[in-house]
């Protein structure tokens, strides 16, 4: 079982190649009471600049809340502007 966290880590610093298919489903309704949590002060996105996401779930006196996966996708402010198709940052799990 630690092999699959230290290939999760690994995968993770290479870098993800998921992008969101044009069909993608849209958002589900309902967060299951998640929330994102963005350190400081952020507005727009900025490449290369770091961000820290924090995922919480809620917690009762006995269970604690787990998720099995979630995506975090960027907006253009412009949907009609062009796409780079170069990296526009990276993502490292923490956990």
């Amino acid at each position: 079982m630690l092999w699959a966290f230290w290939l999760t880590v690994v995968a993770s610093a290479l870098g993800c190649e998921l992008i969101p298919s044009e069909d993608a489903r849209p958002k589900s309704p309902g967060d299951n009471f998640y929330r994102i949590l963005v350190n400081g002060e952020v507005e727009r996105y900025v490449p290369n600049q770091r961000y820290v996401v924090t995922l919480v779930g809620s917690r009762t006196h006995s269970v604690v809340q787990q998720f099995t996966k979630f995506q975090l996708l960027l907006d253009p402010l412009d949907p009609s502007s062009p796409r780079s198709p170069r990296k526009q940052g990276q993502f490292q799990l923490f956990a």
